[in-house]
């Protein structure tokens, strides 16, 4: 697995849809609770609850997701959304199955769990570039989400492992106004980068004996983020061990990375710290 896109387009842009007028405008402010600005026009409506298998139309072609919606969800009161990109090869219930966020969250969000289309080889994976299907992927399902659920709009996450990590750094550049943080695992930044000069509160985890996505990939993914969140490179120790937290980022775009002993695995400690770092 490299940060390299496939060279296959499998489908065209979609349309960048109006719910996403919505998104995270006052990142850079406080994390108070839901308010009427908030709210997507999802709300009040009585929606299907639990896990479901879904599709929806991409530019044409047919995409599915897991969509799990805590049994307590209440259409009057704007929940979180997290989406969950899974690394090469897996699909979206299979990364459900063994990252373990939902869980942390204790029926606190909504959870997506996309499914990657097959590139050359047949594995599944995501198209990482700026414009990619992926992306129109990303916007039509906020869309979607927004319109048939109560989304805090101003809380809408992006976590994924591996190739799934490199993707959410890809939102965490191309859709900043709509996330209000990531937390990209076992990877680097994608490649071509494109434009990303813009901040947004990032969580990061990297094994110190990767073998897959080096080590050295995921230090320039932190670097990014340190600089565009405007922190010093002075860090100081966080929950859990082995974290730390950059010092005097902007208000808003904490920067937090966890190295950790071992490979290309998905920490026992990240799932609640990565529920943690969203719920702050």
């Amino acid at each position: 697995m490299n940060g390299s896109p496939p060279t296959k387009r499998l489908a065209p842009k979609a349309l960048l849809l109006a719910y996403l007028a919505l998104g995270c405008s006052a990142c850079g402010g406080s994390d108070d609770a839901a308010t009427s600005n908030d709210r997507s026009s999802g709300c009040g409506q009585e929606s299907t609850i639990g896990v479901t298998n879904r599709s929806i139309d991409v530019g044409g072609v047919e995409r599915t997701y897991v969509l799990s919606v805590p049994f307590a969800y209440d259409p009057d009161t704007p929940l979180p959304v997290v989406f969950v990109w899974h690394g090469r090869t897996d699909s979206g219930a299979i990364a459900r199955g063994y990252l373990g966020i939902e869980e942390a969250a204790n029926e606190n969000a909504i959870f997506v769990y996309p499914d990657g289309l097959p590139i050359e080889d047949g594995d599944t994976a995501w198209d990482v570039t700026p414009d990619g299907t992926d992306v129109a992927f990303f916007d039509n399902l906020v869309a979607t989400l927004s319109a048939e659920y109560c989304v805090a709009t101003r809380r809408v996450f992006a976590a994924g492992v591996s190739f799934g990590g490199y993707f959410t750094h890809r939102l965490g550049c191309s859709r900043a106004d709509v996330l209000r943080a990531i937390a990209p695992v076992a990877s680097g930044l994608p490649w071509p980068l494109g434009t990303c000069s813009n901040g947004i509160a990032a969580w990061m985890a990297h094994g110190e004996s990767d073998e897959v996505v080096t080590f050295a990939d995921g230090e320039t993914a932190r670097d990014r983020w340190v600089a565009n969140d405007g922190c010093t490179d002075i860090s100081r120790p966080t929950e859990p061990p082995p974290c730390v937290a950059y010092q005097g980022c902007t208000v808003g775009q904490p920067v937090h990375w966890c190295a950790y002993e071992g490979g290309h695995v998905w920490p026992d400690f990240a799932a609640e710290a990565i529920w943690q770092f969203f719920a702050r």
